[in-house]
């Protein structure tokens, strides 16, 4: 299976340490723990290297079970597979990579990856990534894991390939999202020597600086629950509210945004204190509270039928209706796009599906996306 799993300075980690030096050399000698989400992407990214290479479609591959026994390729992997191929496949270059490891140790001591694919060209290089996940749409424009790709093709093709611009591409076929940016070869460059090489440097330095953000999550840092920086930050900003609890309507627009800085820091906090907690107690260890010991408590009960063959044979015995004992629901269209005689570009999908806007998010300033704006109308609309 491919190893997508890179080392501490490598593109899965390139978010970490380009913000937060301090927590890279803090997490030597720590296992990474792996996710189920982490293995299902491996295992997809498997079955597409084997379709490129033996030159087959995602189908070819249904049914087959991962090493670890808990995913196996359905349809909706085999698609997400030809979806990768289909985008890659629309280019012409010199030279196409597929699933190649790659260093940019010329700017990282020790920094690798393994990008999905790439077409040389003289003139304008083109990265494409495949995401199988589905829980986080992610953006080109900025991506520092592709643009550390761009660095290591440049380290190792650069003489043979004169490149004036990278076309990055991040691939997503469960969010049916393709999302490209350009990055010229100059300001490539000018990254790696102002932003990525400092941060390498300081990372690998006993003195590393430590900074709270974003990417204090489980996904990007191993020492989250004890980094002193992350909870110095927190009690900062928790002692600031209480010391003077404001009403929102009376906080002026900066200090709003001072406060909404520290929300998602806060929020992933007390993520990590409650799923502690429902660790411990679920253990049997007493946890004190105002109110007495935190416990467990049985969740809402959901009645189901025993079975429901039989349920509804003794339904038919005692001369219940089958109309009354079922209930018809026209599939979706994302339901519709996994029947085999339908797909995703069948023409009834193209006629009859319409997508309607979502609920405008609320996000920090660094996300690419454009903003969003809504006549009075449409706002009123939304509130309703």
């Amino acid at each position: 299976m491919t190893d997508h799993a890179h080392s501490p300075l490598g593109p899965s980690a390139a978010y970490r340490w380009i913000n937060c030096p301090g927590s890279v050399n803090a997490t030597r000698g720590i296992a990474d723990k792996s996710s189920e989400f982490a293995d299902e992407g491996n295992f997809a990214h498997d079955i597409l290297e084997r379709a490129r290479n033996e030159n087959k479609v995602g189908a070819a591959y249904l049914g087959e079970v991962s090493e670890c026994g808990r995913f196996t390729v359905d349809k909706e992997m085999a698609d997400a597979v030809d979806y990768f191929i289909e985008y890659f496949s629309q280019f012409e270059s010199d030279e196409e990579l597929n699933e190649r490891k790659v260093s940019y140790d010329a700017w990282v001591d020790g920094g690798f990856g393994t990008l999905d694919g790439a077409h040389l060209n003289d003139g304008l290089w083109i990265i494409a990534d495949f995401k199988y996940g589905q829980g986080i749409k992610v953006f080109a424009e900025n991506n520092e894991q592709l643009k550390l790709y761009a660095l290591a093709l440049y380290q190792e093709y650069g003489d043979m390939y004169e490149c004036e611009k990278i076309k990055m591409a991040i691939v997503q076929p469960r969010l049916d999202w393709i999302d490209e940016a350009e990055i010229s070869i100059d300001e490539l460059l000018v990254w790696a020597e102002e932003v990525v090489e400092p941060a390498a440097d300081e990372a690998m330095t006993d003195t590393a600086r430590f900074q709270a953000g974003a990417w204090c999550t489980k996904n990007f840092c191993k020492i989250r629950g004890t980094c002193k920086t992350r909870m110095e930050s927190i009690k900062a900003g928790l002692l600031d509210e209480i010391e003077d609890v404001r009403d929102p309507n009376e906080m002026s627009l900066a200090e709003l945004g001072e406060a909404m800085d520290l929300v998602s820091i806060m929020r992933a906090w007390c993520n990590d204190i409650t799923e502690r907690v429902e660790k411990e107690v679920m253990a049997g260890n007493e946890v004190p509270g105002a109110y007495g010991p935190y416990k467990l408590v049985a969740g809402r009960a959901v009645r189901a039928w025993r079975d429901q063959a039989a349920a509804e044979k003794a339904m038919r015995n005692y001369k219940i209706k089958v109309g009354d004992m079922w209930v018809r629901k026209f599939i979706s269209p994302a339901q519709a796009e996994k029947l085999a005689s339908i797909g995703k570009n069948h023409p009834i999908l193209q006629k009859h599906v319409v997508v309607t806007q979502g609920k405008p998010t609320l996000v920090p300033g660094s996300d690419p996306r454009p903003d969003y704006r809504t006549s009075a109308d449409e706002m009123d609309d939304i509130e309703d």
